[in-house]
């Protein structure tokens, strides 16, 4: 019965924040084709950035349920963006090397 509430709740949670899962789902998706991409090339430590990356997507969702706390959901979006721009532009497709500042660039946008 618990179980059966669990999901109840996940349910009612993205009927409520539309965007914010779209905004997940779309990059988890991108994540996991540049993780399958990784290993296709045998590119294994990218391939640890693309799970790390999709743990990282997770935490927020966590550290909800854990503490307890509502997180808004536009710091929730601005997290996940910043770890998709960081480490998978940024790390795995060279964009630290490829676009001058780029480091410059995400810490403005994201401590703003």
């Amino acid at each position: 019965m618990k179980k059966h509430n669990h999901i109840k709740e996940i349910k009612e949670e993205i009927k409520k924040n539309k965007s914010k899962f779209a905004v997940y789902l779309l990059l988890r998706g991108l994540i996991i084709l540049c993780l399958i991409l990784q290993l296709i090339r045998k590119e294994y430590e990218n391939a640890a950035l693309c799970i790390l990356s999709l743990i990282l997507l997770f935490l927020p969702f966590i550290i909800e349920r854990r503490l307890k706390v509502d997180l808004p959901n536009a710091i929730e979006i601005i997290i996940m963006l910043f770890v998709f721009f960081a480490e998978i532009l940024g790390e795995i497709n060279n964009f630290y090397g490829i676009i001058p500042f780029w480091d410059t660039i995400l810490h403005t946008l994201n401590g703003s």
